[in-house]
């Protein structure tokens, strides 16, 4: 639970640092930021865009397989309703997210997000079944 909080966290948390306030940049972000960097857009800047959204991704995971564990079902239902709303934190605004699911730019964030969502929905209901030796290794 304590690494969940902390990845979590540390994905709205500052990356980059500095004194002017418009520069102080969260994972969220810098994932969004980068793809106007014209290193980027020629291809000079190997960087996935992707691995930005990684720690929230995790975060959701986790919160899945802690949800998993608790018994009582209102308990259940409120970790996995912050689970998803923090999973959707990447995803496009409005107007882009209905097209996002074939759109270059945003597929492979789509599909990653719909993959930890389902994920976490999992493990929140199957959670307790898992082999113990699964579980230590992701939770």
């Amino acid at each position: 639970m304590a690494c969940s909080v902390l990845i979590g966290a540390g994905y709205f948390g500052p990356w980059v640092w500095h004194r002017a306030a418009g520069l102080n940049l969260s994972a969220d972000d810098l994932g969004e930021w980068i793809k106007f960097l014209p290193v980027w857009k020629s291809g000079q800047l190997p960087v996935t865009r992707e691995l930005f959204y990684l720690p929230i991704w995790l975060t959701s995971i986790g919160l899945g397989l802690m949800a998993g564990h608790i018994k009582a079902w209102t308990w259940k239902l409120v970790v996995l309703a912050v689970s998803l709303v923090l999973v959707l934190t990447p995803l496009p605004k409005y107007p882009e997210l209905l097209s996002a699911y074939h759109e270059p730019e945003f597929a492979l964030t789509f599909w990653a997000t719909m993959a930890a969502l389902i994920l976490s929905v999992i493990f929140t209901f199957c959670g307790s079944r898992l082999p113990d030796r699964v579980e230590r290794s992701c939770g």
